[in-house]
């Protein structure tokens, strides 16, 4: 898992400073993947502040209110258009998912999921705190 804020640089949101959320785990091994690095769950997970110079890594696993608490201690969370669950399969895990998903939409944040559209059984537990 992996925490970092970015720009947005494809579609309708293109150019919009992003929270994004990197989830560890997929049920795939597409052989073009660009994050196969996120296929497996690490010993640690690192947040990436803009107050820092180098990643911080803290251990895994995590809950998703430890998860939430951290981001917010380093993270403005009203300066982002919105938070971004990518992966990996966010999906591969969907409580975690749903509940991290909660706590953004709580404190008014948008979440965007990327899936891989594999796991359809899993989408109404998540859908009514995802945003896109």
């Amino acid at each position: 898992m992996e925490v970092f804020p970015s720009i947005q640089g494809e579609g309708l949101f293109a150019g919009a400073l992003q929270l994004f959320v990197r989830f560890a785990g997929c049920n795939l091994r597409c052989k073009g993947c660009d994050t196969k690095n996120s296929w497996e769950t690490p010993k640690f997970f690192s947040l990436r502040p803009w107050s820092a110079k180098k990643q911080i890594k803290l251990e895994n696993p995590v809950s998703s209110f430890g998860l939430f608490e951290e981001i917010r201690r380093f993270y403005p969370l009203e300066v982002f258009h919105s938070v971004s669950f990518t992966g990996g399969e966010p999906l591969f895990q969907p409580q975690f998912a749903q509940n991290l998903a909660f706590y953004f939409r709580k404190h008014g944040v948008k979440v965007f999921l990327e899936t891989n559209g594999t796991l359809p059984e899993v989408i109404p537990q998540i859908k009514r705190n995802v945003s896109i």
